[in-house]
């Protein structure tokens, strides 16, 4: 949520016309944006937006998958339900907390970079909390 919230914001700031800043948000739709903090030119940051929708697409029943792969079919409602919470809270919190720290710095680069972070970090502790596959086989 906080790149569809700042990023005509974010691309503006970066010298691009506010139409042109406009149309990155459309783009936004079937691209990245995660690698514009590193200032491609705008063919890449079109090419990494396509490419970030084309990646979201699936991600869904990826992780619903996973999820299930994971945690086992009787764990499914708890664990999209506490999933769900968390996106929540996030969509809530991350563009707020990107706004007052653009407000205070002028600059979305920490932001951006903590959203990074934050994502590294559920991402390792998500690792850490499994349970290798041999181990849970009873489970499922």
């Amino acid at each position: 949520m906080m790149m569809s919230i700042h990023l005509v914001s974010y691309v503006k700031d970066q010298g691009v016309p506010l139409e042109r800043a406009s149309l990155a948000l459309t783009i936004l739709g079937t691209g990245t944006l995660l690698s514009i903090v590193a200032a491609p030119s705008l063919s890449a940051l079109d090419v990494l937006l396509f490419g970030f929708g084309l990646s979201a697409a699936g991600s869904d029943t990826t992780l619903v998958k996973g999820a299930v792969e994971t945690f086992g079919v009787r764990s499914i409602g708890a664990v999209m339900g506490v999933l769900s919470l968390g996106w929540r809270c996030g969509a809530a919190l991350g563009p707020t907390a990107a706004g007052f720290i653009y407000d205070a710095m002028g600059t979305y680069v920490l932001a951006f970079a903590l959203a990074a972070a934050g994502l590294a970090l559920s991402s390792a502790f998500f690792t850490l909390g499994t349970v290798p596959a041999p181990e849970r086989r009873g489970y499922l």
